[in-house]
């Protein structure tokens, strides 16, 4: 049975870079990682989070946005959040073209990955 929920589809995401994580596209990696992070702190908040402004919050790329909501009714959930900041870069930076445009090399994402199995850990924790 497929499950159609934030978490799940970011398992599957998860199992897809765990897959091709030996391929050389790296900004692809990045960007992958930032969005299993995203998909989590969303699942959590969905599940959890009673504020009037929660679709407002399920709009965002932010992980630092995600993360605080996610801190300010959970404290007990601690991740780094410099490196969430620098995660949502790779979303924009590594994603689209403009000033900011970048290519991500195996360096890039090796503290992407890092990053992400974290949050995986956190979230599985508090789940």
């Amino acid at each position: 049975m497929i499950q159609n929920d934030y978490y799940h589809i970011a398992m599957n995401d998860m199992d897809y870079i765990n897959a091709a994580k030996h391929l050389p596209y790296y900004n692809q990696h990045c960007i992958a990682c930032q969005q299993i992070c995203e998909k989590l702190f969303k699942h959590i908040i969905t599940i959890s989070y009673s504020g009037e402004d929660k679709d407002k919050y399920l709009k965002s790329h932010s992980l630092r946005t995600l993360y605080r909501v996610i801190r300010g009714y959970i404290a007990s959930f601690l991740l780094p959040e410099e490196e969430l900041a620098n995660l949502t870069d790779y979303y924009f930076d590594a994603k689209y073209p403009g000033n900011d445009f970048f290519t991500a090399n195996e360096e890039d994402f090796t503290k992407c990955y890092a990053t992400v199995e974290k949050v995986v850990e956190a979230v599985n924790k508090l789940l």
